[in-house]
């Protein structure tokens, strides 16, 4: 199972490295977007053609030919309509305008993450341009599965909201509304917890008694710390 992570991974980061030496030969630098890797691996190809269905509850709409139908969500707060669907990357658009920002930065780290199965928290946005679906959140997540072999991204779509409306928001939320960074303290707090939600699992899964440690080794603790160092 290891070997395969790391082949995958590998592959994965062989494939971006080339896409980064083919934008650096036609612009003279390696900035790429989510529009360089789709175009790389076919994406970006179909339109999408949907309606609402069932007084707005769902639309209806097709993928290669299979008819799908997905549930429409209404925010209650802002009124703003979106399904949560799955679509092949054939269908998925880059959104130039909502963000136009490289992907370049940290992408090396967020692929090996994925490589590992390490689950995706937050989803990708798209919107409703004309009859095409842009991302416009989540690039890098969205790039860095597609690397992995994904065919098919899970996304929130939006799907009659303005433009201005979700430009205006990504930016505040780029801008006032940061996540806050875990300081040393909350840190520590954490793995303190995950260590011991990972040794309750050991101890159910191998037939140990909940207040059981005897069995802890120096190679068992680092198995049990992988990935909190």
């Amino acid at each position: 199972m290891e070997n395969q992570t790391n082949e995958r991974l590998e592959r994965a980061l062989e494939a971006l490295e080339s896409i980064k030496r083919e934008a650096q030969a036609a612009t003279g630098h390696r900035v790429i977007t989510l529009a360089d890797v789709l175009r790389r691996f076919g994406g970006a190809k179909h339109a999408f053609a949907w309606r609402y269905s069932d007084g707005k509850r769902s639309i209806r709409y097709d993928i290669d030919g299979e008819p799908r139908t997905s549930e429409v969500f209404e925010d209650a707060l802002s009124g703003e309509r979106s399904v949560f669907l799955a679509l092949p990357i054939d269908y998925i658009h880059h959104d130039a305008l909502i963000n136009p920002r490289p992907v370049n930065l940290n992408l090396e780290n967020l692929i090996a993450k994925f490589a590992r199965g390490n689950p995706q928290l937050q989803q990708s946005l798209a919107r409703i341009d004309g009859d095409r679906v842009r991302i416009f959140d989540g690039q890098h997540k969205t790039v860095a599965r597609i690397l992995l072999g994904e065919r098919e991204i899970l996304m929130r779509l939006f799907l009659e909201t303005n433009p201005a409306k979700l430009m205006e928001t990504n930016a505040r939320a780029g801008k006032q509304l940061k996540q806050i960074e875990f300081d040393a303290q909350m840190e520590r707090k954490v793995s303190k917890s995950l260590f011991q939600v990972r040794l309750q699992q050991y101890r159910e899964s191998h037939g140990y008694a909940d207040d059981d440690q005897s069995f802890l080794t120096d190679d068992i603790i680092d198995e049990l710390l992988g990935g909190m160092a």
